[in-house]
């Protein structure tokens, strides 16, 4: 998989039916940069499941349960969606905008200090 990441980084770009070796980044919109954002936006996404994920109601009943109280008596802690795709990401929240601030502060916290 490495050699194969490899080769789609060095293999060049095309401008104007010339072949150009690019020497640093990806080129926009080959299939390299999404696959990357993917690996490495992989702990975000644990760590979004972790803080605002919709608990397995298979695995654990109890959190599960907890959860679904919290979301219909809207305790404290808004109902979060992420829709993600390679390097960009929706988060659909149903609470108040203080609560949707909080979200994004957190998020942002995150990727900066976790992720660089």
């Amino acid at each position: 998989m490495l050699a194969l990441i490899r080769r789609f980084l060095k293999s060049g770009i095309m401008i104007e039916r010339t072949l150009v070796q690019s020497s640093e980044g990806t080129p926009q919109g080959g299939m390299a940069s999404p696959l990357l954002a993917n690996i490495y936006l992989h702990r975000f996404d644990e760590w979004y499941s972790q803080h605002y994920g919709i608990p397995d109601k298979k695995r654990d009943k109890r959190a599960y349960e907890t959860w679904q109280r919290r979301r219909f008596k809207g305790k404290d802690q808004a109902a979060v969606q992420m829709f993600r795709y390679a390097d960009d990401w929706i988060f659909v929240i149903r609470g108040t905008s203080a609560q949707a601030q909080c979200i994004k502060e957190a998020c942002k916290t995150f990727l900066r200090d976790e992720m660089g």
